[in-house]
């Protein structure tokens, strides 16, 4: 048997109490404090009893609110490298934050690049609510973590992959129309992606295959098929171009333009999940997480349909899939 040493707490033990229980009590003494509620509540402030713990939060974290002001008056760390003339940046008060991106696009134009970024990232502190704002119910989503049932498109839609169907809701007026419901051995459907339009949407089946549906007129303007053997799991859209990403590894670029739409291939990740995909904002780079914990980073112009190109990056060091991915400007290459 391994003997166990127990460490008392007496933080928040009134040893005056205690010891009048235990000596004055036997000597019939009596406590004249013992009643006195004055006497306990300022011993209690004093001592700071009712939140003594033995693990405890010394002092609450400011609030992005709080670290606003702070982040906005300090100067960049970095000078901007660029042979354009660059304006002296404003002074910036807690009355600009709402232009803050459009000082950093102004300053992305001037080719003050450094001063850009460091305005996005100042628009980054923000406050988030604690509740939403509306809740819709979602009956008969698949309940699977690799899908990517759940877009937003840039004229303020919302589509929404239920089961084999796909609904799309106006946040204006609160209108939902159901776009299509594919046939049970077709589904259900397992990834949806809006075109930069906001009107064209891409919608992946089980089936391995992609439909191309027009939203405002609720018309099927093809499919694409031959390019994945399992499931269709992420998508992403370059202009003409859609990425795809299947349930066999395999990442395949799409022209919807035209009849023999595969027009590049990458690969990778192993014969597992593509769940994530997302091109950079220079429309050059792609990157892509998978179910085999990798991030790959590829470059547009080498992808091939030929043969499948080498990654630019590969970064391991995630422990689970990789399903989430943002892009953000940062200098010229990403």
């Amino acid at each position: 048997m391994v003997a166990q040493k127990f460490i008392p707490n007496r933080v928040a033990l009134d040893l005056d109490y205690v010891h009048y229980m235990v000596i004055g009590r036997r000597k019939g003494i009596v406590n004249p404090w013992a009643a006195s509620s004055t006497y306990q509540k300022l011993l209690t402030e004093t001592f700071n009893m009712n939140r003594a713990r033995i693990f405890t939060f010394q002092n609450k974290p400011p609030t992005p609110v709080e670290a606003i002001p702070r982040r906005l008056l300090s100067p960049p760390l970095h000078k901007a490298k660029s042979t354009k003339p660059c304006r002296r940046i404003p002074k910036v008060t807690m009355s600009h934050i709402g232009k803050l991106e459009n000082l950093a696009k102004a300053y992305k134009e001037l080719g003050c690049f450094a001063i850009a970024n460091w305005f996005w990232g100042a628009t980054s502190t923000s406050f988030f609510p604690k509740d939403p704002e509306r809740t819709l119910d979602a009956p008969g989503i698949v309940d699977n973590f690799y899908l990517n049932l759940l877009d937003w498109s840039s004229s303020n839609i919302i589509a929404i992959a239920l089961g084999n169907s796909v609904y799309l809701w106006n946040p204006s007026d609160r209108s939902i129309v159901e776009l299509v419901t594919i046939d049970d051995e077709d589904g259900p459907i397992t990834s949806i992606s809006w075109a930069l339009d906001g009107q064209h949407i891409a919608v992946g089946l089980n089936n391995s295959w992609v439909q191309l549906w027009d939203s405002v007129s609720v018309r099927l303007k093809g499919t694409l098929r031959g390019g994945h053997h399992g499931r269709v799991g992420s998508l992403a859209r370059n202009k003409h171009i859609l990425t795809t990403g299947g349930m066999d590894g395999r990442i395949i670029n799409n022209d919807v333009r035209v009849r023999y739409h595969i027009v590049g291939t990458y690969k990778g990740h192993r014969a597992e999940d593509v769940c994530g995909l997302k091109w950079s904002p220079s429309d050059q780079h792609l990157a892509s997480g998978g179910n085999d914990h990798v991030l790959f980073i590829w470059d547009r112009s080498t992808a091939s349909s030929s043969s499948p190109r080498e990654w630019l990056q590969r970064l391991e060091d995630h422990t689970a899939a990789v399903k989430s991915i943002s892009r953000e400007f940062v200098g010229l290459w990403w």
